[in-house]
């Protein structure tokens, strides 16, 4: 089972799919000076309680309240929050995720892309269906990415099965 729910951050060639550019390091070449800049940005929001952890090759932000972990790294950048929230809480963390990533797109240039709805992250909607998702992902017994592909191998399993 997947433990959180995850914001990419990275960037798409124009005639490339979201499946093609998640496959390789989605922030090659940043400089580490930018998650310098964007590290301190998050801490120094009045709401911020998170703490940093750090090395040459990445920066971690961790909010333990919550468990909002935002990771930028040298072939990486998410922001991902643990399934352990309900109702309106639920709501806040999945917001402040968004925010936090809408943040680190801003000033970097990339995009977001939200693994669990399978979609570029470009407007306030989507967190109404991300919250969605999120309450949904802890009831049933398989994310939905995993669910889908489980149902996709089944498939191909009964069409060779069957020729």
């Amino acid at each position: 089972m997947v433990s959180s729910y995850d914001l990419h951050v990275g960037w798409r060639g124009a005639n490339e799919t979201w499946t093609e550019a998640l496959a390789r390091p989605r922030c090659d070449g940043l400089v580490y000076d930018l998650w310098e800049s964007l590290a301190a940005r998050i801490l120094d929001d009045d709401r911020s309680r998170f703490l940093r952890f750090d090395d040459d090759a990445f920066v971690d932000l961790a909010e333990s309240a919550t468990g909002i972990l935002v990771s930028l790294g040298t072939d990486h950048a998410t922001v991902s929050a643990p399934y352990w929230h309900r109702g309106a809480t639920a709501r806040d963390v999945v917001a402040h995720i968004y925010e936090l990533a809408d943040l680190i797109a801003r000033e970097s240039g990339l995009a977001v892309y939200d693994l669990q709805l399978r979609c570029e992250v470009d407007d306030a909607q989507a967190i109404d269906d991300a919250v969605a998702r999120y309450l949904l992902a802890i009831e049933q017994p398989l994310p939905v990415s995993t669910a889908w592909m489980a149902q996709a191998h089944r498939n191909q399993k009964r069409a060779r099965q069957g020729a």
